[in-house]
């Protein structure tokens, strides 16, 4: 779910997720360079969101992407590591535990 500072700056109309062509036209260009940088657009609204201050919204949108499955492992990298910088150290230990227990693959191609 959208933070209430974003849901209010959206233009809603009708069930269209864009309310005209112009506005989907516009919105092309900077989904396309997000999907280029990563495969879940949850970790460029953390970057962004980050960035401009909104710490406690941008952890709101990793928790989210790390309850997706198939599971998305970079999600629990990216969500441990702003947890830790925030001296989260318990919640950025179990989250990073959970991304290995649902991917206990990696761990056999990391060679750990």
């Amino acid at each position: 779910m959208l933070p209430s500072f974003l849901r209010a700056s959206l233009p809603i109309r009708g069930c269209s997720k864009f309310g005209s062509q112009g506005e989907a036209e516009r919105a092309i260009a900077p989904l396309a360079q997000a999907a280029r940088r990563t495969h879940d657009p949850a970790i460029e609204m953390q970057a962004a969101m980050s960035k401009a201050g909104h710490g406690e919204s941008a952890l709101e949108w990793l928790e989210g992407a790390t309850k997706r499955r198939p599971p998305f492992l970079r999600a629990f990298h990216v969500y441990g590591t702003m947890l830790a910088s925030l001296d989260r150290l318990d919640e950025a230990i179990d989250v990073t535990r959970c991304g290995l227990a649902l991917m206990p693959d990696v761990l056999v191609r990391l060679k750990i």
